[in-house]
């Protein structure tokens, strides 16, 4: 009875997945390797994309209302400028098409994108409750003016891209300002004509979870006299603004596309051919998202390096938890005060970076963690992605060599997207000028775990541990605390889907699409995830097997 009990309080101490201290002393010579190689990467591709400067415009749309635009400007531009306006979604900050913004500054062209969210609640159109698309494209047309009407800038090589929402944005804009010279719609179909949008090039990724191929075809083919639906295939001519043609990247999927290096290199492409009026040779490199994927590996692989050190040394932050919450804290609000506006987004994410690394390390003294769950949640999801596209593989078998290559820019596209560019603005209310405005979630945070070290993801962690044996009040309170979480989510839910409602985004189109992609995408996922979790769950049975917790080294 005694070593029973002995037993259940080892693996309680060691966590859901059983890691302990000797795992992480075997990787932590590989992360080093990782770390430094990733940095070296991103590195020497900063020194060829860091020539731009960054800057903030106010304008006002032809309602007067105003509105926030951010301009990226190459420092050695030539005199006559290409211009490029970025049209991301709406409830998405300036940088989530960062991978194209960089590369086309680094090729010597001026892009403005939006700031849909503001500094002010005049300036925001993520709760504009009426007439968004109409009040979002009088915005796209006056940065189109702002644009044209620079000296620098030549007006016959004016460009638009958009993502999702934001891919109806820019076939809106470009049918409305015909002068555009070329659109890009990228995740996104819509209704156009033969001869506008001028030279209209359709981007999708080969596993968007909202366009299928069949329906991008059916797309292509309507907008086009010859109706050709073939993908890869130019239609029209460039000269003439009649240019069409379907892309197809094979190493994303609708929440990775907007990053992507293929959809990057087509995009240069496209926009050169319509601008010299005969097809451009596409670039095999693209430098920006190289960077973007090196960039947010630094930032994973020294956070788990530093994690490993701390884990399998059992130094100080482990044995004065307080005085390491207060140094960390203490550097943290130093980088905030540093004056260096070139680096607002360096500062900004070591901000975000330091926060989860102190998050984390306090959390580690009091539990230990189920260190795979996220790595598998994120293979089913991708294993999910290539079930639904099995019969594009049995058609054209080369797309199976993309594999390897997808599930690499999928995993970056999703870091540098859900660890930097959609936090930031969370937990900053400005991250670009001399002094960081931190906002309350960070500032919370740090109050929290400086008055107790460990309380978030502790708490979080008590939350959702299920112990072996639990008294019948505690399982009740559980249950409880479980319902109201759920209620919250669905609340939540609840106030996104009217205000999109209120937007004209929801109508029985999107529901039929919602309801489509749910079926497809959302139930397998969890089915996949429950075999592989099979996996460590065995691999922590034989380990405990092969040695007692308590010899040789020291749970988290």
């Amino acid at each position: 009875m005694n070593q029973r009990l002995a037993n259940v309080q080892a693996r309680e101490r060691e966590g859901a997945m059983g890691f302990r201290i000797k795992h992480w002393s075997t990787a932590t010579p590989a992360l080093s390797v990782l770390f430094l190689l990733s940095l070296v990467l991103a590195a020497g591709a900063w020194l060829s994309i860091s020539g731009f400067q960054r800057s903030a415009i106010r304008l006002r749309n032809a309602r007067g209302m105003p509105f926030r635009a951010i301009v990226f400007e190459p420092l050695a531009a030539r005199r006559l400028m290409s211009a490029i306006v970025v049209c991301q979604p709406l409830n998405s900050p300036p940088e989530a098409g960062q991978g194209l913004i960089l590369e086309f500054v680094r090729r010597g062209m001026l892009v403005v994108t939006f700031d849909t969210r503001g500094q002010t609640r005049e300036e925001n159109r993520v709760t504009l409750r009426e007439n968004v698309l109409a009040v979002t494209a009088l915005d796209a047309a006056a940065v189109l003016n702002y644009v044209s009407a620079r000296r620098d800038v030549d007006r016959s090589r004016v460009g638009l891209i958009g993502h999702s929402a934001g891919g109806t944005l820019a076939i809106r804009a470009g049918i409305e300002q015909p002068w555009v010279r070329a659109t890009i719609a990228v995740g996104i179909a819509g209704d156009v004509t033969h001869e506008l949008p001028r030279n209209l090039l359709w981007l999708v990724g080969l596993y968007d979870e909202f366009r299928p191929l069949l329906q991008m075809q059916e797309v292509m083919e309507a907008s086009n006299a010859e109706g050709i639906s073939q993908a890869g295939v130019t239609t029209g001519d460039f000269q003439l603004g009649t240019a069409r043609r379907l892309d197809i990247t094979a190493t994303a999927d609708h929440f990775t596309e907007f990053l992507n290096h293929g959809t990057a290199v087509r995009a240069v492409e496209w926009f050169d051919s319509a601008f010299l009026g005969r097809p451009a040779p596409r670039p095999r490199l693209a430098i920006a998202p190289w960077f973007l994927a090196s960039y947010s590996l630094v930032f994973l692989f020294g956070w788990l390096w530093l994690y490993s050190r701390v884990a399998a040394g059992g130094g100080w932050p482990r044995r004065h938890p307080r005085l390491f919450t207060l140094t960390t804290a203490g550097l943290l609000l130093a980088l905030v005060l540093v004056p260096a506006p070139r680096f607002g987004f360096l500062r900004a994410d070591l901000i975000l970076w330091g926060l989860a690394l102190l998050l984390g390390v306090n959390a580690g003294l009091r539990a230990g963690r189920a260190v795979w769950l996220i790595p598998l949640g994120w293979l089913s999801f991708l294993l999910t992605l290539v079930v639904n596209q099995t019969a594009y593989f049995w058609r054209s078998p080369p797309l199976a060599l993309a594999l390897p290559a997808f599930a690499f820019w999928h995993a970056t596209g999703l870091l540098n997207s859900y660890l930097f560019i959609y936090p930031r603005v969370l937990f900053f209310s400005d991250y670009t000028s001399a002094v960081l405005r931190p906002g309350w979630p960070v500032l919370g945070l740090l109050a929290l775990e400086m008055a107790r070290p460990g309380i978030v993801l502790g708490s979080v962690k008590r939350l959702f541990r299920k112990p072996d044996r639990q008294p019948a009040a505690a399982a009740g309170s559980r249950t409880w605390l479980g319902l109201a979480v759920a209620l919250a989510l669905f609340s939540a839910l609840a106030v996104i889907l009217w205000l999109r409602a209120a937007q004209g985004f929801v109508d029985r189109e999107a529901l039929q699409l919602a309801g489509w992609v749910i079926l497809r995408f959302a139930l397998l996922p969890f089915f996949i995830f429950a075999l592989l979790k099979r996996w460590p769950t065995r691999w922590e049975a034989s380990s405990r097997r092969s040695g007692s917790p308590s010899q040789g080294s020291r749970p988290l």
